[in-house]
This record gives C-alpha cells, sequence and structure tokens, in this order.
C-alpha cells in the first residue's frame, strides 16, 4: 500500500496492488477523508479504466468503464441513493458521446 497524506494529516490517496504483481492496480482518491473515488486497472496496464465515484455517506453513485481500453469512458452506470443501479449509457462507436441508454 502506497499513501498520500494531505497538510491537515488527513488520507488522500492510497495505491493497492490487489494482485501482488509488484505493480499498483487500485488508487483510491480522498477528499476531506472521506471516499471520493477508486479506479481500477482491469487488463493489468497499470492504468485504472474502470472509476467508482462516491456521495459524502461513501455510497456508490457512478461507475465509469472504459471497455476498449483506449483511454476514454465509454461507459456510465448510475445508481440512486439506495445504491439500486438505475441506468446504464454506452458508447458503442467510442465517439465520447453515449447511444445507447438502458434505464433499469
Amino acid at each position: 500500500i502506497w499513501q498520500t497524506f494531505d497538510g491537515g494529516k488527513k488520507l488522500k490517496e492510497a495505491k493497492y496492488d490487489t494482485d501482488f504483481n509488484g505493480t499498483k492496480d487500485r488508487w483510491d482518491y480522498f477528499v476531506n477523508g472521506s471516499l471520493e473515488k477508486v479506479g481500477f486497472d482491469t487488463n493489468s496496464d497499470q492504468k485504472p479504466d474502470q472509476w467508482q465515484f462516491f456521495n459524502k455517506e461513501n455510497l456508490l453513485i457512478r461507475v465509469e468503464n472504459d471497455t476498449n481500453f483506449d483511454g476514454d469512458v465509454d461507459r456510465w452506470e448510475t445508481f440512486d441513493s439506495s445504491g439500486k443501479l438505475i441506468r446504464i449509457e454506452s458508447d458503442r462507436n467510442f465517439d465520447g458521446k453515449p447511444d445507447l441508454v438502458q434505464n433499469k
């Protein structure tokens, strides 16, 4: 685990090697000590391709995925205040804009 703290000694970043191969594959970011977002490297290229975003109560509110690993988000998942998935948006032609919206 690699950790960074702000001037007030609150945790700012934590980076992990979850598969114990010697490289970081998870990045946690905090604002005022609360978890804001978590990035995951799902294809072992040492770059996050999934981001999970949390509200002030640490509940998941959004997930962004780079499904083709080009560095751009092409799938968005939105959750309600109870953590239920309510919408999935996909960019199937990879132009940066959703072209398929599924409401759950």
